[in-house]
């Protein structure tokens, strides 16, 4: 394992690199104010002329590599890596409307394309060919990630004017990241989870799809259901809900009076059920899942009641106290 601190940018710019999110990995999944927030941190950046931290890079190097490309697997660090990707590709749109030819085609020939062409983010394939079609100014699919536009237009919106713009391409260029280059001897999952479990975690739902499909199985486990669920909690439009609530509801049933104090324990928990009820069968894991979501996606009246139950649950209330932050279904 090989860390330091070093300029995204510079990483970026490697030539004939490519970054591939797996599909253990979460779809693009930042909102506009976590957009708004980087955007303005990079322009403070640019005005006062200081480094920016945005926090891990970690990566694997891919045994194989492709069109002479030398392929990195993205383990941690993806979301923000996107979204830093959407703002260049932002800018190189912006540069070239507004007659900077030579800025957009800079930003392009460095960030978002290698020599042969071949993109340098590789995103999962529900983002993949959206990114693609932007990066290549081509037809965007029939089913487009909404995010991945959204964030995207967003972006273009906010350069109104030449100043503004050359001004977060400089604050991009003080962006500094911890990159952990891993070896064939680290075992990322192993990573994965000793970063996250120390305070630098993700959502529930990633943590277990990074545990569930890293598996021999992961294609047809991700295919056969993983997407499903993505896709049927998606649908619940009356509140923004995601996969941690699922599980989290989901375990609730079996699990509510296991004493908790929050809800970073909900991930070993899961580790142990799986483990000593299905002896590690993830495929008997989602099929009982699947059953769940159906019910918690079409009856709203069940939904909220198993929300509620997970809120008492994973919310840590000291001396037996009720009161306490939503965490589930906020």
């Amino acid at each position: 394992m090989d860390i330091k601190q070093t300029n995204l940018l510079d990483l970026l710019s490697k030539p004939n690199v490519q970054f591939r999110v797996p599909i253990f990995q979460r779809v693009y999944s930042w909102t506009e104010r976590q957009a708004k927030e980087l955007f303005d941190d990079i322009l403070n950046s640019a005005k006062n002329n200081t480094n920016h931290f945005v926090g891990n890079f970690i990566y694997t190097l891919e045994p194989n590599s492709l069109n002479n490309l030398t392929r990195y697997s993205v383990v941690d660090g993806q979301q923000r890596l996107t979204t830093i990707t959407i703002i260049l590709l932002a800018l190189s749109y912006y540069f070239e409307q507004n007659g900077s030819v030579d800025l957009s085609n800079q930003i392009r020939e460095n960030y978002l394309l290698n020599n042969n062409g071949a993109c340098k983010l590789m995103l999962t394939h529900l983002d993949r060919d959206t990114l693609a079609a932007l990066v290549y100014k081509d037809v965007l699919p029939e089913d487009y990630s909404v995010r991945v536009k959204e964030i995207f237009d967003l972006y273009l919106g906010k350069f109104n004017n030449m100043n503004t713009a050359e001004l977060v391409f400089n604050g991009l260029k003080n962006l500094e990241v911890i990159a952990i280059a891993l070896t064939s001897e680290d075992n990322p999952q192993a990573v994965f989870e000793s970063l996250n479990a120390k305070g630098m975690r993700l959502a529930l739902g990633d943590m277990v799809k990074n545990l569930v499909l890293s598996d021999a199985q992961s294609d047809n486990l991700n295919t056969q259901y993983w997407q499903k669920f993505e896709e049927q909690i998606a649908s619940i439009t009356t509140k923004k809900l995601d996969i941690s609530d699922l599980i989290v509801c989901w375990l609730t049933q079996t699990h509510d009076s296991v004493p908790i104090t929050g809800e970073q324990e909900v991930y070993n928990i899961f580790k142990d059920y799986l483990r000593e009820k299905y002896n590690n069968s993830l495929e008997a894991v989602f099929k009982e899942l699947q059953v769940y979501c159906v019910k918690f996606v079409e009856d709203a009246v069940f939904r909220q009641d198993a929300l509620d139950k997970a809120n008492l649950w994973t919310t840590y209330r000291p001396n037996g106290l009720r009161e306490g932050q939503k965490i589930f279904g906020s």
